[in-house]
């Protein structure tokens, strides 16, 4: 049993190798790129939402607004999402104190937003949703194939990472044990996260949206609702607003960082016309577990120390895949070697 589980270690190691460095090297960098969170990321209310919205209606009146999303700081700059009947994005920056329109981009041309489809996807839609969630399966399986075929665990830990004969598998396991329970996090809430995205772009097939204008906000009523909705939570941060179209509710997002991990996220939904919140509905026990998956994958939602706990970890899983497929090299060299090395001695 254990020469089968290492034979199946070995090879899905290599087929897994390529997927598991890019989620490596991109979630390093969406760790990195960020600010560190320094307590609440938008404790007031953005007084400019509400023109900003008006100067996106007045510039591109065949758009449809989509999220509004705060900065990572009360002194950065709020985004504005917007779809044009084409479907063509585009994201506006503005000041959250004035309301000013700062920038405009083609959506997804940003740094992070490459980074996150490259994490996702591969930057190639469905298919590459699906080769990443065979790959966080395959992550989960050496997980565990790697645990069942190691020997004297603990010794390998209270030693050196480089101690014994053959420091870099000594490296290897080493790697391995103290970046176990985060690899299994990662492929377990990672190929849940995955599923979810990937069966809903299996449901929804390809987009097909008429052009719609911009809803128009009465003066002052974004604004207006961020307030309630953070004096009603208070501690809580401005994680997304959805203005809606028509007669529909507008829905604020908030996030609490302090609070467990399925609870991190909650929706709150406000009446279009006199601003006051709705009735608060039973948040499914499936969007509890997806909220806690979202949660534990990214590390995001929680404090700098945890962000930091999480970029060491992904730091040794750079070495952990690195020194694999050096080890893999190592092998086939050697046995490679030993025909010759045979041949050699019977002439």
């Amino acid at each position: 049993m254990r020469a089968a589980l290492w034979k199946v270690h070995r090879w899905i190691g290599l087929a897994c190798l390529a997927p598991f460095l890019i989620l490596t090297l991109t979630g390093i960098g969406l760790l990195l790129l960020p600010a560190w969170p320094k307590g609440a990321a938008s404790p007031l209310a953005p007084a400019g939402i509400d023109r900003a919205v008006a100067e996106a209606n007045h510039c591109f009146p065949q758009a449809q607004i989509g999220l509004i999303m705060p900065g990572l700081s009360p002194a950065k700059e709020w985004t504005l999402a917007l779809r044009e009947g084409d479907g063509i994005g585009r994201t506006l920056t503005f000041d959250p104190r004035d309301g000013r329109v700062l920038a405009e981009a083609r959506s997804g041309s940003s740094l992070r937003d490459i980074l996150l489809d490259l994490h996702n996807s591969l930057l190639i839609g469905l298919p590459g949703k699906l080769v990443m969630l065979a790959a966080s399966l395959g992550l989960l399986t050496l997980a565990i194939t790697g645990l069942a075929i190691m020997r004297r665990r603990l010794r390998v830990l209270r030693r050196a990472p480089w101690h014994g004969a053959y420091p870099l598998a000594s490296l290897h396991k080493w790697t391995g044990l103290v970046a176990l329970a985060f690899l299994l996090l990662l492929s377990v809430t990672g190929a849940m996260l995955l599923a979810f995205k990937t069966l809903g772009d299996l449901r929804s097939g390809p987009e097909r949206s008429a052009p719609r204008a911009i809803e128009q906000v009465r003066p002052d009523n974004l604004a207006a609702m961020t307030s309630t909705a953070l004096a009603l939570h208070p501690g809580a941060e401005i994680q997304g607003i959805m203005p809606g179209g028509g007669d529909g509710p507008v829905a604020i997002m908030l996030l609490d960082r302090s609070a467990a991990p399925w609870a991190k996220s909650r929706t709150l939904m406000l009446d279009r016309q006199s601003g006051q919140p709705l009735p608060a509905r039973p948040v499914p026990a499936f969007m509890q577990v997806m909220i806690a998956a979202k949660s534990l994958h990214t590390g995001l939602w929680s404090s700098a120390a945890v962000r930091g706990l999480y970029l060491a970890c992904a730091l040794l899983c750079g070495v952990l895949a690195c020194s694999g497929l050096f080890l893999w090299l190592q092998r086939r060299r050697l046995r490679r070697s030993l025909p010759s090395a045979s041949k050699a001695a019977h002439s």
